[in-house]
């Protein structure tokens, strides 16, 4: 499995099958992208498109059985390959338990398969307390058009999570991992972190 190094590259060739993990794609377009040769498989598992429901109830919009078979397909594209395998937003979300729910489909998947590959998990929920301790002591700032954030606000939310860059996917990747899940993550962070 190639891991990632520090020496410039003339090129990186991603494959990102579809706009979304459970949306499922052509087994052609993983064969296609093998003949070319890549570098890294990424996709994305959400999405805010659907509203709020999805990121507070911790519900993921796409059911198992299609996850489940795109991660097979993911799967096993990725150790043909040697090559690693990036989610973000896993659960549709990118809660926590989102997170856990796309491993433990993997895990299942890597035993029935008999593959062996390094999984890193990266969280990206965020405590209610640590924030109202970070809004007190003047961190937070709002983005415009919207105002200042309400310590109520927080405290009505029943999950938060923090979109992440790519810099943790790299440090997972940099560590070994051969298959990122990661929370909630923008698209093109999970395309940009191996590059």
């Amino acid at each position: 499995m190639r891991t990632m190094d520090n020496e410039p590259a003339e090129r990186v060739r991603i494959l990102t099958p579809s706009g979304m993990l459970g949306a499922g794609w052509d087994e052609a377009t993983i064969e296609r992208g093998l003949q070319l040769g890549i570098d890294v498989i990424t996709i994305d598992g959400g999405s805010t498109d659907s509203g709020p429901y999805y990121l507070g109830s911790a519900t993921p919009k796409t059911t198992a059985k299609a996850v489940e078979r795109d991660l097979r397909s993911a799967l096993r594209a990725a150790a043909t390959a040697e090559v690693p395998l990036v989610i973000g937003s896993c659960g549709t979300s990118g809660t926590d338990a989102g997170v856990d729910w796309v491993a433990g489909m993997v895990e299942r998947i890597m035993a029935e398969e008999g593959l062996a590959l390094r999984v890193a998990r990266i969280y990206s929920e965020q405590s209610a307390a640590d924030l109202k301790e970070a809004l007190d002591a003047g961190r937070i700032h709002p983005l415009p058009p919207m105002g200042d954030l309400a310590a109520e606000t927080l405290e009505s939310c029943t999950h938060i999570v923090g979109l992440m860059g790519h810099e943790p996917i790299v440090e997972a990747l940099r560590g070994g991992a051969q298959v990122v899940l990661a929370g909630r993550a923008t698209d093109t962070t999970v395309a940009a972190a191996y590059p």
